[in-house]
């Protein structure tokens, strides 16, 4: 996908980039550690947007539209091949990706490709959203940039399909059939997944966030993410800014112990 010369652009793009600002950063390295994120409105990021948003984040990357990468900044998702049109929000991707570059001083690709509102039968492989495939299609692009490695993927979805009866067995009948395809499209049996909890003052918070907690009993080389103490935007569904640099925070937590 890119030659020779696209790339050595790109790592002096890179280069510069990291020294704007204050202190430079070494030289990028040529390993990236790509990190998946899928899911409904909460992963998608449903925040105003502030004028430092467009402000790229050191050591951070998210891939585009054309597949290529580009110094990421939010919204994260607005290169999302499923999304729904319109404008895009401020959501958990950016204090996840600060803390992980932060931590292990590792430079961050992500993948964004969530979609508001969809339900957990609407990911399967093969099915007739193509949200599962489009996912696939996208990772598979970035995995073909020199140096890229799928370390893990974060979701964060059940609002859509939690006031069912069966809500438990259902979910995650669908969830484990599709991490398991994701495991085994990218060979990768062991690929670590953290989920996350909604917001703990919604209307259906007790009965999805217990479900949530039980993924480790559910799938191995998973984990999940506490919403507490999260804060809303006053429609009791989404996360307000502050919530949403809390979660991300502990999605990133979460990977740091399943990854590093």
């Amino acid at each position: 996908m890119k030659d020779r010369i696209q790339y050595l652009l790109f790592l002096a793009a890179a280069l510069f980039i990291g020294g704007c600002g204050g202190k430079q950063e070494p030289e990028p390295e040529v390993e990236f550690d790509l990190f998946l994120m899928l899911g409904q409105s909460n992963m998608v990021g449903y925040a105003p947007l502030e004028p430092q948003d467009s402000s790229p984040i050191r050591g951070v990357w998210l891939l585009d539209g054309e597949g290529n990468m580009v110094p990421a900044s939010s919204p994260m998702n607005r290169f999302s091949t499923i999304r729904f049109m319109g404008q895009t929000y401020y959501g958990l991707g950016a204090s996840f990706a600060k803390k992980v570059r932060h931590d292990t001083g590792h430079y961050i690709l992500l993948v964004s490709n969530a979609r508001g509102g969809s339900a957990i039968a609407e990911w399967k492989k093969g099915g007739p959203y193509n949200f599962y495939d489009e996912a696939v299609r996208r990772t598979r692009q970035a995995l073909e940039i020199p140096g890229v490695h799928l370390k893990g993927i974060l979701w964060h979805q059940g609002e859509a399909d939690c006031t069912r009866a069966d809500f438990e067995d259902y979910w995650y009948s669908h969830f484990c059939r599709m991490i398991n395809d994701f495991r085994t499209d990218f060979s990768n049996p062991a690929l670590p997944v953290v989920i996350g909890q909604t917001y703990e003052g919604a209307s259906y918070a007790s009965l999805m966030n217990p479900v949530m907690e039980k993924v480790c009993e559910k799938l191995e080389f998973s984990d999940w993410a506490s919403s507490e103490g999260c804060t809303d935007l006053g429609d009791k569904i989404h996360f307000s800014r502050e919530g949403y640099d809390i979660l991300g925070e502990r999605y990133a937590e979460k990977i740091l112990e399943l990854c590093y």
